[in-house]
């Protein structure tokens, strides 16, 4: 809300609403309490950092898919062009102009659909390893309920950049490490193994760490 992105408030809103129905068909925790101190919170903090910016982008915005309806169909020109190996990531703002449909009056950096720019910048094979790395999130994150943030970021690519800038593109991938030790440690529970998890061995570390 405080930075007016329309498709960021309304995914975050649709994942509270599944979060709290996720929650009460798993029998867990009364929620009574979580969604009256939620429905106090939201709007406490809404009137805190302003809610007439995303609300006139709201009501104001005819179209809001101006220039990124148009920045799609050139990128998946793109992507017809050069389908298997792309051309190169992080070249898209110079590679677009030569597909470009529009002149928007300022320089284009991002296609503001990450999924069609992945595909862009590094082919089909790209967008195959982004899509199978949603693919293998998405049972942890509703079963662990708090990993939904994670598909709720993938589902913000198709509209905008979230992995574009570095410092965001680091915790969504620590989020997504989480998840993947969520989802083994479940498995192993499951198998009737409650010995404490043992970590990585020094040498595994070191490798992480290097290929870090």
């Amino acid at each position: 809300i405080a930075s007016g992105s329309r498709a960021g408030t309304s995914i975050v809103l649709g994942e509270s609403a599944l979060a709290f129905l996720l929650q009460a068909r798993t029998h867990r925790n009364p929620i009574g309490r979580s969604c009256i101190v939620f429905a106090v919170l939201v709007p406490a903090f809404t009137l805190i950092v302003g809610y007439q910016y995303v609300w006139e982008r709201f009501s104001g915005d005819k179209d809001p898919f101006e220039f990124r309806r148009e920045f799609m169909e050139s990128s998946v020109a793109m992507v017809r062009s050069e389908p298997l190996h792309g051309f190169g990531f992080g070249t898209w703002p110079s590679a677009y102009r030569q597909y470009a449909v529009i002149d928007s009056g300022s320089p284009a950096n991002h296609s503001h659909n990450e999924w069609v720019q992945w595909a862009a910048e590094g082919g089909l094979p790209a967008f195959g390893l982004m899509l199978a790395v949603a693919a293998v999130c998405a049972p942890g994150a509703l079963r662990s309920i708090w990993g939904l943030g994670v598909l709720a970021v993938f589902v913000h690519s198709l509209v905008d950049y979230p992995f574009f800038r570095l410092g965001l593109a680091a915790w969504i991938f620590a989020f997504i490490g989480a998840l993947a030790g969520y989802n083994l440690e479940r498995r192993r529970l499951m198998n009737g193994d409650c010995s404490p998890p043992r970590l990585p061995s020094p040498q595994a570390r070191c490798a992480a760490l290097a290929l870090v």
